[in-house]
C-alpha cells in the first residue's frame, strides 16, 4: 500500500525579511492542524515552526525537492484565532510572520503548583456558572465618566459574560494597572478564575496560566499589551482601558503593534462586547459616536463634578516659592487641618529640567543623546532620561571646565523639597519610576495612602493615575502647560486623557487646582466646564487640516545611524525613490530630525508618510521599497510619537 503524504505550509518562528517569503511548504506522513508546533530544518540549522495548513501531497513539475518536518512538538499549539490574529499584524503593521508568532509562543517551562483553592472558592466558581446563557449579538460599549460607577457596569458584564461559560479579557495599558485591576476583581470573584499577566510574570508561571487560558479554565484575564497574544478559547467580553494611552502600543521593536487594535480585531473574531472603558472619549471613538458606530453611556451625567480652579503659572515666576503658587499652598494648608489628602502631579522627574554652567551658560548634555542631563539630588548624579548614561556631582562643564552649574526647570524631587520644608509635619511620599521599581513598592505606597496615612502624595501622571484614597480634597496640577504642548499630533489629547484622570481622583467636594502659563487654553477651559464638544470639535478640525488620525494613516520611517553624513544619504536616497513610487493620494515628508534625534549615539532621521485609512501598506505602490529598505531602517505603522 502506498505510503499517503501531505504538504505542510510552515511559518518559520525566526525573523525573515519582510520582501522574503513567510511561509514554507514541508512533506509530512499525516495531516497536520492549523497551529501544531513543529521543528523543522531551515537551511542549515533546525528551527520550530508553526503550522499554517495542511494539504495532501500532489505531483509537481521542477527539480526541487521538498523538506521532510523533522519532529511534531504540539498539536494544536496556537489556536486558529491566533494564527489569524497573526496575519492580521503581520500585514497591518508590517511586521515579519515569523517576528509575530514568536510573541504568541510562551517558553516551555515547568512551575510549582500553587496550593489549591479553599472549597468556598470552588463552590463559587460552581456557582457563577452553572448554566449556558445565549449572549446574543456583539456591542460595542463606551463608558464614560465616574470611575466607581464604570467599574460596578463591567462587573455586572464580568459576571454575565461568566454565567455564559464565557471568558472575559481586560486589557490595560500598565502593569500596575492591570495588578490594581486583578485585586479589585478577586474581591467579587474566586481568585482561581482569575489570571494576570504582563511582561514581568516568570517563564514557568507564565506557561502554566497560558495553558488554563487554552483549555478555558481561566474565565477573567486582566493584561498589558501582551494579552492581546493569549490562546482564548471562547471569548465573550473585552474590555480595553483607556483607549486612547499610548501605553498600549509596543512602538520599540518588533512587532510594533497596538494592544487595542489587536482587541477590535479578537472581538470581531469572537464576536465578543468589546468595551471601552475611559475617563473621557478618545478622538477616534468620539468621531465613531458622532457616526453610530459606539453606544455611549455616560455615568458623569449623573453626579456631582468637582470643582476645577486654573492659576496663571506666569504670575508666580518672580515668586521664592515658585512653582507652589500661593493658591495651591493655601488649598495644602487647608487640607492637613482639616484632615484631607491631596495629590500632586509633576510631569518630569528629578530636581529639575535642564542644568546650566555659571560660568560659560553651557546647558549640560549627554554625550550620547546631546540632550539636557536632568540633576537628581538624592543620589548626587546627573543621568540622561533617554538612555543609561550618568555622571557623578563632580563633573565638569564640557565647554569651559566649570564644576559650579545652576538648576532650571520644575522637576518633581524640587517640589518634594519645597513640599516638605512648607509642612515638615505632614507625611509625604513620591511615587514616581525612580521609586516603582517592583509593584511591591508600588503597592507599599499605594496601600499607605489609600489606608489615609499619607497627607500629600507627589507623583508622575503614570504613578498616580490608578491611586485611591479616603478623602483625596485637591489634586494639584503643578505645570499644566507642559503636556498639552509636547509638540506631538496627539499630544492635546493624551493632555485631556490626564487632566480629567486626575479629576476623577477627587471625592465630590475636592478641587483640581491647574497651574499653567496659558491659562485661557481652550483645552483647560473644558476640564474646568466639563463641556468636551467644543474641544473635540476644535481637535477634529486641526487633525483634518494638517491630514492625521483617524482622518489619514501614518506610516513613520525612522533611520538610525551612527554616522551623520551617511545617515543624511540613505535616507536622502530612501526619500528620491519614495518619491518617484508614490500614488494612491500619499502625502510623503521631506526627511527631518525629531526632537530627540540623538540617542545612545545614534543619528536619527524620520519620513512621515501619510495616506487614507483604508489602505494597508500591500496596497501602496511603494510597498517594495518599504519591503527592501536596508538595516537600520523601522517602519512603525499608527505611531503614537512622529516629534
Amino acid at each position: 500500500m502506498k505510503e499517503e503524504k501531505y504538504i505542510v505550509q510552515v511559518a518559520p518562528v525566526t525573523p525573515l525579511p519582510v520582501s522574503k517569503m513567510q511561509i514554507f511548504s514541508y512533506l509530512c506522513q499525516e495531516t497536520l492542524a492549523k497551529g501544531t508546533l513543529v521543528s523543522i530544518p531551515f537551511f542549515h540549522r533546525q528551527i520550530e515552526g508553526v503550522v499554517i495548513a495542511s494539504n495532501r501531497y500532489f505531483s509537481h513539475s521542477g527539480s526541487f525537492i521538498l523538506k521532510k518536518i523533522t519532529k511534531v512538538i504540539e498539536p494544536s499549539f496556537l489556536t486558529e484565532r491566533q494564527i489569524e490574529l497573526a496575519k492580521f499584524i503581520s500585514s497591518y503593521y508590517f511586521s515579519p510572520l515569523g517576528m509575530v508568532l514568536k510573541s504568541m509562543i510562551p517558553k516551555r517551562v515547568k512551575y510549582r503548583l500553587e496550593k489549591k483553592s479553599h472549597p468556598e472558592e470552588r463552590m463559587l466558581a460552581e456557582k457563577n456558572g452553572p448554566k449556558k446563557i445565549s449572549s446574543g449579538s456583539s456591542r460595542n460599549i463606551l463608558l464614560l465618566g465616574a470611575k466607581k460607577k464604570r467599574r460596578e457596569y463591567i462587573l455586572r458584564l464580568i459576571k454575565k459574560t461568566i454565567l455564559s461559560r464565557k471568558q472575559c479579557f481586560i486589557l490595560v495599558s500598565e502593569i500596575f494597572y492591570a495588578y490594581n485591576f486583578s485585586e479589585e476583581l478577586k474581591k467579587s470573584f474566586p481568585k482561581e478564575n482569575i489570571s494576570l499577566i504582563h511582561s514581568k510574570v516568570a517563564s514557568g508561571k507564565l506557561y502554566h496560566e497560558w495553558k488554563k487560558i487554552k483549555n478555558n479554565e481561566i474565565k477573567i484575564v486582566v493584561a498589558s499589551k501582551i494579552g492581546a497574544f493569549l490562546p482564548f478559547s471562547d471569548l465573550g467580553l473585552i474590555v480595553v482601558e483607556q483607549d486612547q494611552d499610548l501605553s498600549h502600543k509596543q512602538w520599540n521593536s518588533s512587532p510594533r503593534y497596538n494592544a487595542v487594535e489587536a482587541a477590535e480585531f479578537l472581538a470581531r473574531e469572537f464576536r465578543a462586547d468589546l468595551v471601552y472603558d475611559s475617563a473621557v472619549s478618545s478622538l477616534k471613538n468620539f468621531v465613531k459616536n458622532k457616526n453610530g458606530k459606539l453606544k455611549v453611556i455616560d455615568f458623569q451625567k449623573y453626579g456631582v463634578e468637582p470643582q476645577t480652579e486654573v492659576v496663571n503659572l506666569a504670575l508666580e515666576r518672580k515668586k521664592a516659592d515658585f512653582p507652589i503658587s500661593e493658591s495651591l499652598y493655601n488649598h495644602l494648608a487647608r487640607g492637613i487641618i482639616s484632615k484631607k489628602q491631596a495629590i500632586l502631579l509633576v510631569n518630569r522627574r528629578g530636581l529639575s529640567t535642564f542644568s546650566i554652567c555659571q560660568n560659560c551658560s553651557q546647558i549640560l548634555k549627554c554625550p550620547k543623546c546631546k540632550k539636557a542631563l536632568v540633576y537628581f539630588e538624592e543620589h548626587e548624579q546627573y543621568r540622561c532620561l533617554h538612555c543609561s548614561h550618568k555622571t557623578d556631582l563632580l563633573s565638569s562643564c564640557p565647554k569651559c571646565g566649570g564644576s559650579q552649574f545652576s538648576h532650571f526647570g520644575i522637576g518633581i524631587q524640587m517640589v518634594e523639597k519645597k513640599i516638605r520644608r512648607f509642612f515638615p509635619t505632614a507625611n509625604i511620599a513620591r511615587l514616581d519610576s525612580d521609586v516603582m521599581k517592583s509593584a511591591k513598592k508600588y503597592q507599599e505606597i499605594s496601600d499607605l495612602f489609600r489606608k489615609g496615612k499619607i497627607d500629600i502624595l507627589l507623583g508622575t501622571q503614570i504613578a498616580i493615575r490608578d491611586i485611591a484614597g479616603k478623602n483625596i480634597g485637591l489634586v494639584g496640577i503643578i505645570s499644566g502647560h507642559d503636556l498639552p504642548n509636547a509638540g506631538d499630533f496627539n499630544s492635546r489629547e493624551i493632555a485631556l486623557l490626564n487632566f480629567i484622570q486626575a479629576k476623577q481622583l477627587l471625592d465630590k467636594k475636592g478641587l483640581l487646582l491647574i497651574q499653567t502659563l496659558l491659562p485661557f487654553d481652550p483645552l483647560v477651559e473644558s476640564v474646568k466646564t466639563g463641556k468636551m464638544d467644543d474641544f473635540f470639535a476644535q481637535e477634529i478640525k486641526f487633525r483634518k487640516k494638517m491630514n492625521y488620525p483617524p482622518f489619514k494613516k501614518l506610516i513613520n520611517l525612522v533611520y538610525r545611524r551612527d554616522s551623520k553624513e551617511q545617515g543624511e544619504k540613505e535616507v536622502q536616497r530612501v526619500f528620491d525613490d519614495l518619491s518617484a513610487g508614490s500614488d494612491n493620494g500619499l502625502e510623503i515628508s521631506d526627511p527631518y530630525r525629531p526632537l530627540n534625534s540623538e540617542k545612545r549615539g545614534l543619528y536619527h532621521t524620520n519620513i512621515l508618510i501619510k495616506l487614507p485609512p483604508d489602505l494597508s501598506v500591500a496596497d501602496l505602490s511603494i510597498f517594495p521599497i518599504l519591503a527592501n529598505l536596508k538595516k537600520g531602517w523601522s517602519v512603525d505603522v499608527d505611531p503614537v510619537s512622529t516629534a
